[in-house]
């Protein structure tokens, strides 16, 4: 494989990464940085929602289930993404592929866990336990 296949597939990565976290964040980065990354287009009254959540820093204040539809919308952009991500792990030498696998599968855990939530909650997280389990599973059993 070239290195600009696998050079895509790491921005690929770092994509789905990136997406995840932007769904799980939505409130922290609104309350904490007065920021938005949910793009403009996905946002269903967007001049009221970007004042809310950069400039008022209040984002609690939009309807959870309209904040789940945005995190939605991410993930599904985020799962676009998701083949590339194993393909070009396994296009990077051995000694790395398991962190990375633990890495984008903590990711994927907690995107799973936003959609099968009802409503938005302020910060999905996995617990150590979680974590350790799935580190554990791709650091000794799986390959992908």
């Amino acid at each position: 494989m070239n290195d600009e296949r696998v050079l895509e597939y790491a921005r690929d990565m770092g994509k789905v990464l990136q997406l995840v976290n932007i769904a799980r964040d939505i409130v922290t980065d609104s309350e904490t940085l007065g920021r938005c990354y949910v793009p403009y287009e996905y946002l269903k009254d967007a001049r009221n929602e970007l004042r809310i959540l950069k400039n008022e820093r209040h984002a609690s204040t939009i309807n959870e289930h309209q904040l789940h539809s945005y995190s939605l919308r991410l993930l599904q952009l985020a799962e676009t993404f998701n083949s590339n991500v194993i393909k070009g792990i396994s296009c990077l030498p051995h000694d790395v592929q398991r962190q990375l696998l633990v890495l984008y599968h903590i990711y994927k855990s907690i995107g799973i866990k936003i959609k099968q939530s009802t409503q938005y909650k302020q910060r999905i997280y996995l617990n150590t336990f979680q974590r350790i389990l799935i580190a554990f599973k791709y650091l000794y059993f799986h390959l992908n």
